[in-house]
């Protein structure tokens, strides 16, 4: 009498039949490389325009030497809060740029020949496993198949949290949190500085009308006035940009990885009725 097949096992089969023909097939691969590239390269901008911004602060603090001692702390204190705020979001720039630079190591493992050839050769021993069995098996079955989960679970995940991401920030974060927009506004402010810091340097006036610059209360309450007018926009910009990032490349990520994992776990506990 033949012993027929649980059904279960067969699904499980044709289930990891066709995973691996998709290995060779599919497009999630090259598009979550292209997003995690593209958005590697416009982290890598997006701080080194808050570099250059944190260097305009610093010249517009340092050109004003020769004014009178009043408008030296007044300068400090409009810009110190700006020069700090920029300083934290330098790391977390270099925080999401860590997290990027990883996706796109991991990107490059898990599409690579040592990992495919380790994954194939994992899911035919699995299936294999599935329908042979030997002699006190259980432990080194159970741990086996475990590994093989994991293989899938990171073959699968890793290009679709990279889409996924960016589908999250297309439709629901991008509206208000416009990277590419919010990175111009901060990288406007920083000309703007620089202009008023080139101004400022430029000896382009006479003696006596220098002199008397000096000493007019009018000129540096307007010049105060649009420096903290720079520092409150730019520090508008650069909270929004830090919430963007930080959703991008820290909690999404964190979040979606860890939801995969809850159902890969729930997966591995029916490994005992394999």
């Amino acid at each position: 009498m033949i012993r027929r097949l649980p059904l279960y096992k067969l699904l499980i089969s044709l289930l990891c039949l066709g995973f691996l023909s998709s290995l060779w097939f599919y497009p999630v691969d090259t598009l979550s490389k292209t997003i995690v590239d593209d958005s590697l390269k416009e982290a890598v901008i997006v701080f080194g325009v808050a570099k250059g911004l944190n260097a305009a602060i610093s010249m517009a603090q340092g050109t004003q030497i020769t004014a009178i001692p009043g408008f030296i702390i007044a300068i400090g204190e409009a810009l110190d809060p700006l020069n700090d705020l920029v300083e934290q979001f330098s790391w977390v720039m270099l925080a999401s740029i860590t997290s990027l630079g990883i996706q796109k190591i991991l990107s490059n493992i898990i599409v690579g020949n040592l990992y495919t050839i380790l994954l194939v050769g994992s899911v035919a021993i699995f299936n294999l496993w599935l329908y042979v069995r030997f002699r006190d098996d259980q432990k080194i079955r159970s741990y086996f198949m475990r590994f093989v989960t994991m293989l899938i679970f990171l073959r699968i995940a890793i290009p679709l949290m990279a889409v996924a991401n960016i589908y999250i920030y297309e439709h629901y974060v991008k509206h208000d949190y416009n990277i590419e927009k919010t990175q111009m506004a901060v990288s406007q402010s920083s000309q703007e500085l620089q202009a008023i810091n080139s101004a400022t340097a430029t000896p382009n006036k006479g003696f006596w009308d220098s002199v008397s610059e000096k000493f007019d209360t009018a000129f540096y309450k307007q010049k105060l006035a649009h420096y903290e007018q720079i520092a409150t926009h730019a520090s508008e910009n650069i909270l929004n940009l830090m919430v963007a990032f930080i959703f991008k490349t820290i909690v999404f990520p964190l979040i979606f990885l860890f939801l995969l994992y809850k159902i890969a776990s729930s997966l591995i506990r029916f490994e005992r009725y394999l």
